[in-house]
């Protein structure tokens, strides 16, 4: 269904997917990571609810797509919206596991050319770092 040449069909494929008991969707990361990175807005927008609940169950599989998300915001490659869109899933949804973006991929993030990168990277930055960095200055 999530193959099919309807969009329709294609957003029900991704709302029965949902449906799946959430021990059962953890093996299907590479999908959901798909369906989050998808050109069709439509399709992000059915799978968001699906992340939200699978980070909050489980945390490290929260880590693990912030992790993802944060390297696709690297990638050149990205359809119109989808840099928005997971800028607001990571910012909303798993804010909570942003700390699992480390110093070099922050850094990697805030030279970024991509406008959501840099986003990202100023939201992962630890208040411990912008705190020092601010008082290295005065």
């Amino acid at each position: 269904m999530i193959d099919s040449s309807s969009d329709a069909v294609r957003t029900i494929g991704v709302r029965l997917l949902g449906q799946l008991p959430d021990h059962r969707l953890l093996d299907y990361r590479e999908t959901l990571l798909h369906l989050s990175t998808h050109a069709q807005a439509e399709l992000r927008a059915a799978v968001r609810p699906i992340v939200a609940r699978l980070a909050r169950t489980y945390r490290d599989f929260g880590a693990v797509l912030v992790l993802a998300y944060a390297d696709a915001l690297l990638r050149r490659d990205l359809a119109e919206g989808v840099g928005a869109f997971l800028v607001a899933v990571l910012r909303e949804d798993l804010r909570d596991q942003l700390r699992a973006v480390d110093e070099h991929r922050t850094w990697r993030l805030v030279n970024s050319k991509r406008a959501e990168a840099q986003e990202l990277g100023a939201c992962s930055w630890p208040s411990s770092r912008r705190s020092g960095s601010r008082s290295s200055r005065s």
